[in-house]
């Protein structure tokens, strides 16, 4: 089943721009509504709403300013050593030192982003203060798995199951690392969403739209790595 949207515009400053696309919409994923989402396995390809209700408190909804435009997108709330941190992309957050979270009364800092990759951390203490949960971490995908892509395409959460379909090694944002290819088209809003496994550990950070065929691109979370930077202006 596929459902419209727009395609991800991954330039900073542009991400309300962008070519008409579809999202492909998976199947739902069942399991327990527990904080990290553990043992939410894919059965049948059918999202249970009470994982989906779970999910939502550990991917979140952001509006971002700066560089002139206006920004709706996804931030992922993760455990990192037993503490919150909050990832999203440099695209998002281009201008910006803070976001407004959907549910939170207060913005939320932009602590920077990270070299060399198309990802920026926002403040994970305000984040949980705020009652977001964090989601469990797990190892990088193999080629072939079975995954769910979860954030807010059009500003509406979805988990949609897809699978790896390629994992390549790309050039942006000053550096080059291994990416993602999952089998869900992206549209506009799902930027800084989630990559899953059949665990419901998040295992990718989405960052674009791949140009040749419309799917989510997705970091896996150990090329991330922590190295912060000040965050840059619009240039």
């Amino acid at each position: 089943m596929r459902r419209l949207g727009a395609a991800i515009v991954v330039a900073a400053c542009l991400v309300a721009a962008g070519a008409v696309s579809r999202w492909r919409a998976g199947e739902d994923l069942p399991g327990r509504p527990v904080a990290s989402v553990r043992g939410a396995l894919v059965e049948r390809g059918v999202v249970a709403p009470e994982v989906q209700e779970s999910l939502q408190r550990s991917v979140l909804l952001v509006h971002s300013s700066g560089c002139g435009s206006e920004r709706q997108a996804t931030a992922t709330v993760l455990d990192e050593g037993g503490r919150s941190i909050g990832l999203t992309n440099q695209h998002v957050v281009a201008g910006s030192v803070d976001v407004s979270v959907e549910g939170l009364e207060d913005p939320v800092g932009v602590l920077g982003t990270v070299d060399g990759r198309d990802a920026a951390r926002l403040d994970g203490d305000e984040l949980a203060a705020g009652g977001a949960r964090a989601l469990a971490t797990g190892p990088r995908p193999l080629l072939g798995a079975q995954v769910v892509v979860a954030g807010y395409p059009g500003g509406r959460f979805r988990a949609v199951t897809g699978h790896v379909r390629a994992i390549e090694a790309r050039q942006g944002y000053g550096g080059s690392s291994d990416v993602l290819i999952v089998d869900v088209e992206a549209v506009p809003g799902v930027s800084g969403g989630v990559v899953l496994d059949v665990q419901g550990r998040a295992v990718g950070l989405v960052v674009a739209r791949d140009p040749s065929s419309s799917d989510v691109v997705a970091y896996p979370l150990d090329v991330i790595g922590d190295g912060l930077r000040t965050q840059r202006g619009c240039s």
